[in-house]
């Protein structure tokens, strides 16, 4: 994997685990770009984060976008994990 992808994993990472703090926030319901651990700012759509996040950091510069929402769990059987296929 590339330095990039594994920088957008890792800021992502980082973002999933600011969560519980962030929604206590005004920044709840918003789009956040999320770079070196921090939010570096906060938009009212995806769009507008993306385009301020490429203007300040370019396409190579390691950011993630998020929405400050609830997340809804995941829910994956033993069978999608283990790639088990069921009357193959």
């Amino acid at each position: 994997m590339s330095d990039i992808r594994e920088k957008i994993k890792k800021e992502s990472q980082l973002f999933a685990e600011a969560l519980p703090k962030l929604l206590k926030t005004t920044l709840k319901g918003r789009w956040v770009v999320f770079r070196d651990g921090a939010v570096q700012g906060d938009y009212a759509t995806e769009s507008e984060a993306y385009k301020d996040a490429v203007r300040r950091f370019s396409l190579e510069g390691g950011f993630a976008i998020h929405e400050v929402k609830e997340q809804e769990p995941i829910f994956i059987t033993a069978g999608a994990v283990y790639g088990v296929r069921i009357g193959c």
